[in-house]
């Protein structure tokens, strides 16, 4: 667990400007049942979330023109319960802090975060949307949130994705991003 010093400023950056935090599994439960949309952006103290992600959600939602009924979040490392009970709620996507998340009357619409980090360049992880919400517009303002805070630290953002998913390489290039190379995955089970 981070200490509270270190938190409780980082945390403020987001409850100042309207973020109701979500401190405890039962917060999260409580919120998930809510009508309505609910974005929740799972906070961290490494240096992507304070660079990038939480200046970088605030700017989305004061630039969106149909905001989320709720703004929440949770801290990675230090509300340890209710991150915990998001990151079910966001099975079967990986973990990633930060990451954002969309839910509408307490289901996942859309989800996104960040992942491997290196010399000038961060890669897009879990960029994930329900199919019942494919085409209303939701990947792209994740895309475009965190491409946009990408490029305010001086880097290239990056993803994979693999080439049967043609509805994501279309959304990808609209985008802006190209491919740049083919590359072979492997499934190795025991």
């Amino acid at each position: 667990m981070y200490p509270q010093e270190i938190v409780l400023p980082m945390k403020e950056e987001l409850t100042e400007n309207g973020f109701s935090e979500l401190l405890t599994s039962d917060a999260v439960e409580t919120q998930l049942k809510k009508q309505g949309t609910t974005l929740i952006m799972i906070n961290s103290v490494c240096g992507c979330s304070a660079g990038s992600a939480r200046p970088g959600v605030l700017m989305a939602v004061a630039n969106s023109k149909n905001k989320p009924d709720f703004l929440t979040t949770s801290f990675a490392g230090f509300d340890i319960d209710a991150v915990n009970t998001l990151r079910q709620h966001l099975r079967p996507f990986p973990p990633s802090s930060p990451s954002i998340a969309l839910f509408k009357d307490g289901q996942l619409v859309s989800v996104s975060g960040e992942r491997m980090k290196m010399d000038g360049f961060v890669e897009l992880s879990a960029i994930v949307t329900h199919p019942d919400h494919v085409g209303k517009g939701y990947a792209k303002q994740l895309i475009s949130h965190a491409v946009n805070n990408i490029f305010n630290e001086g880097r290239t953002a990056f993803l994979h994705v693999a080439e049967t998913n043609t509805g994501a390489i279309r959304l990808y290039e609209k985008s802006g991003f190209k491919t740049r190379r083919k590359m072979s995955f492997w499934n190795i089970t025991t």
